[in-house]
């Protein structure tokens, strides 16, 4: 009899869970999904960016996710590689964020150039990291939001 209400339990459990997944990845609206993104780079910053991965991919999954939650989540999964210095992994992540951006989102083309230049900087490609970093910069200059600009010390980084 115990094991039949732990069965039940378990599944009314699975259920619950199942339930708050497909609410999450189907009906919350664009700035709910950037909550989402915002804790995890909370939890990356903290040092758990195995969970942080492994929740990426579920974000990267569903179906329901805008087009800005996937771009941050890109953006994000590339820092968590870059960390791990994979490379490979970074730039991969990085070039499928750009992938997800129209020509007239300068700020987060600028994002991904920085990101380009910090590759260019890992492979010791300085004539590549800055034409990149120059690159972000124009970018940055031309994005309507001018507080972008304060992004600019990442490329200045990269450049070391």
């Amino acid at each position: 009899m115990e094991t039949l209400s732990h069965a039940r339990i378990s599944r009314t459990v699975r259920f619950r869970l199942l339930l708050a997944f497909l609410l999450s990845a189907f009906l919350l609206p664009a700035n709910a999904q950037s909550d989402v993104i915002d804790r995890l780079e909370l939890a990356f910053a903290n040092g758990a960016s195995d969970s942080v991965i492994a929740e990426l991919h579920g974000i990267l999954r569903a179906p329901g996710t805008s087009r800005t939650s996937r771009f941050e989540a890109c953006m994000l999964m590339a820092e968590c590689w870059y960390q791990r210095q994979s490379m490979e992994q970074f730039n991969a992540w990085n070039d499928s964020a750009g992938t997800l951006l129209n020509s007239k989102d300068e700020e987060r083309w600028a994002r991904v150039e920085v990101n380009r230049c910090r590759y260019a900087n890992f492979f010791v490609k300085p004539e590549q990291a800055i034409v990149w970093g120059n690159s972000a910069l124009a970018r940055y200059r031309h994005a309507g939001d001018r507080t972008t600009w304060k992004h600019a010390y990442e490329i200045y980084q990269a450049l070391g």
